[in-house]
């Protein structure tokens, strides 16, 4: 695992070199066809550059398909293959450097299609990235969207011509600026189009920059007011309350509980219910990802510290999240047993319906509500958290069903229930 791991770091920084490569050419070949640069001396040290990162990237994206080979619906091998008789034919092509053989500037604007090829792994990233998928969408957008502005820049030079009066940097800076304020409609006037080409050409930009600024926007917008499903509960039950409060009389400390519950809830990132999304998968990726959610709170809890692998996942798929805020009873005694509960944080206290006499205190790492599942019987205290406390619940059903699968661990919650209802029936002895 931490093989791929580093080789996946590796072949992301590598893309992203790559795209760096190709970029670089995209902006020097357009600016070599207006201002005749290729003997310059920098535009041949990032020539070269570029170049060397185009040969290198032919072993590199061979080895990629191979070791990436989870990513894709067939195996490295067969994906390495169909690079060899793909793929790799237009790397290599644009590698050689044949632009210093030929004269044709235009025909050397053909190393430029290198550029598909970042299209392609963009779109790939775009599709795997789950969590930062919006903010890659930003990222590639302007990547082109710098590109095309150049692109256009140099376009208008060649349409324009140079003006021999000024240097290089004087020129294009006056043409960016032409392209920008025509680009975004706000053109004023000091730079116009004299010719029935530039003519053209100044409206088919002005048609596309609505398009662009248009697309920007959207994307823009919709990425900040984009909430995660975490936070979109939160407000909806925040808006749920105040429609309560307005048509309902609720005492102020009611509702300041359940609004400290519903604010503790979403700051503990426990808001969003997954089990709804769970249900969606097949019964092996439930599996998998309730492991994955859940394994570092089930190896908190003393019970499991020797549990093997299979006992961690089947439990797993069982434990729903519960949360209490200060003084909130979680049970009271005499209640129907309907589940045991684990402590992930907080602290809980059992103590006897009238409040006297205090039993025990729950910690992280503790268990509780087992007695009434092993005996039949009600619950035998009164459980009221001291603090906020996240808690996993085990059900009924689903307790008897894991104690049948690993009866060691069914034993071991079964001595401990037997010892504190000893204790709680000792307790309750010295009260009285």
């Amino acid at each position: 695992m931490p093989k791929n791991i580093d080789a996946n770091i590796f072949f992301i920084i590598w893309n992203l070199i790559l795209a760096v490569g190709a970029a670089i050419l995209a902006i020097l070949k357009p600016l070599d066809m207006v201002f005749y640069i290729q003997d310059d001396m920098n535009y041949m040290l990032w020539y070269w550059i570029a170049n060397v990162i185009f040969i290198l990237d032919i072993p590199i994206s061979y080895f990629q398909l191979r070791y990436i080979q989870e990513d894709f619906l067939f195996t490295g091998d067969t994906v390495a293959k169909n690079y060899l008789h793909g793929w790799i034919i237009l790397d290599v092509f644009l590698a050689f450097p044949y632009g210093l053989f030929i004269s044709n500037i235009p025909l050397r604007l053909f190393r430029v299609l290198k550029l598909v090829k970042i299209g392609s792994l963009m779109r790939y990233f775009r599709a795997r990235e789950v969590k930062h998928g919006n903010a890659l969408t930003i990222i590639f957008f302007f990547y082109w969207f710098i590109l095309g502005t150049h692109w256009l820049t140099c376009g208008w030079l060649a349409l324009r011509g140079v003006e021999y009066t000024e240097d290089i940097f004087g020129n294009y800076l006056k043409a960016l600026y032409w392209v920008s304020t025509t680009l975004t409609t706000v053109g004023y006037g000091d730079i116009t189009p004299n010719t029935n080409a530039q003519y053209i050409y100044a409206i088919c930009l002005q048609i596309m920059g609505v398009g662009v600024f248009g697309y920007i926007i959207g994307n823009i917008a919709g990425f900040l007011t984009r909430k995660d499903p975490a936070t979109v509960r939160y407000f909806e039950n925040m808006d749920r309350l105040s429609a309560l409060v307005r048509y309902r009389s609720i005492s102020k400390k009611l509702q300041r509980e359940i609004h400290y519950f519903y604010t503790y809830q979403w700051r503990k990132r426990m808001g969003y219910d997954e089990s709804s999304f769970l249900a969606g998968l097949p019964r092996n990726l439930q599996r998998e990802l309730s492991l994955q959610l859940k394994r570092g709170a089930i190896e908190k809890i003393y019970l499991f510290k020797d549990a093997n692998e299979a006992f961690i996942t089947e439990i797993a798929m069982h434990l729903s999240s519960v949360v209490l805020t200060p003084d909130q009873v979680l049970f009271e005694e005499g209640d129907r047993g309907d589940g045991m509960y684990f402590v992930l944080s907080g602290e809980l206290t059992a103590v006897n319906r009238e409040r006297t006499v205090e039993y025990s205190t729950f910690k992280p790492g503790a268990f509780l509500g087992e007695i009434a599942l092993f005996e039949e019987k009600r619950r035998t205290a009164t459980i009221i958290a001291k603090d906020y406390c996240d808690l996993y619940k085990l059900d009924r059903n689903s307790f008897e069903e894991v104690i049948l699968k690993f009866p060691e661990i069914a034993t071991t919650i079964k001595q401990e229930a037997e010892k504190r209802h000893l204790e709680n029936i000792h307790n309750a002895k010295k009260e009285v």
